[in-house]
């Protein structure tokens, strides 16, 4: 599974056309991927799309592979940024967009990401919002967040209230700095690491999936 998937055409940072969306749909599944959980950035006065456009649009990109004949799912689901927006969200039991660990699950998790360089005030108070619903938090890109690569212990910590980690293949790499891909291979020591993404957004960050997966913490934390 690929959680952290930026492929819609036409939101956030995502490719412009259906076409290039399939294209790269393509070219995950022939690395070895069978399921897309797809995750727009919603982001209160930057990222707002409605849980019904992602909807529709995972929908027809799931229509668009099939015809294509790519063997492929895609669901919807979104990154949430810790902020207001979400609190309010939360608070008022609106709609959120939950994904599962497998097809066979209930839908339960929901993608967080936080600032780089500090955990929010906020943080409890989300925490205990989402276990009030039954929802457990996935942290997005765990591995990139400065104020857990100063104090890896806080990582532990939040592990131990039930946060599950996501991180971000390329940064493996190096991509995302050296101190992002060190603490990304402590992190998969620590057997911490529940989910994977290859967070690509065009065809030309296929290199650099590859020579993450061709590395010893590539192979390691994909199995």
């Amino acid at each position: 599974m690929d959680l952290y998937c930026h492929i819609l055409p036409g939101l956030d940072d995502g490719p412009h056309s259906l076409d290039q969306s399939v294209a790269i749909a393509r070219q995950l599944n022939r690395l070895g991927f069978h399921r897309l959980v797809i995750t727009p950035h919603i982001m209160k006065g930057y990222y707002e799309p409605s849980p019904e456009r992602i909807r529709s649009i995972t929908a027809g990109l799931q229509q668009a592979l099939r015809a294509e004949g790519v063997n492929l799912s895609v669901e919807p689901a979104a990154e949430y940024y810790l902020d207001d927006g979400f609190l309010s969200v939360l608070r008022n039991r609106g709609d959120l967009l939950v994904f599962s660990p497998s097809l066979e699950a209930p839908k339960s998790l929901v993608l967080v990401e936080t600032s780089l360089i500090t955990l929010s005030d906020a943080w409890m108070d989300a925490l205990d919002l989402l276990r009030s619903r039954g929802f457990v938090p996935v942290l997005s890109h765990s591995e990139r967040y400065i104020y857990l690569q100063q104090n890896r212990g806080q990582a532990i910590k939040l592990r131990d209230q039930g946060v599950l980690f996501h991180m971000d293949l390329l940064s493996l790499t190096g991509r995302n700095g050296l101190n992002a891909r060190h603490f990304a291979e402590w992190l998969i020591d620590q057997n911490v690491i529940s989910f994977v993404g290859a967070n690509v957004n065009s065809e030309s960050q296929f290199r650099g999936v590859r020579e993450a997966l061709s590395l010893p913490y590539g192979k390691k934390i994909i199995g």
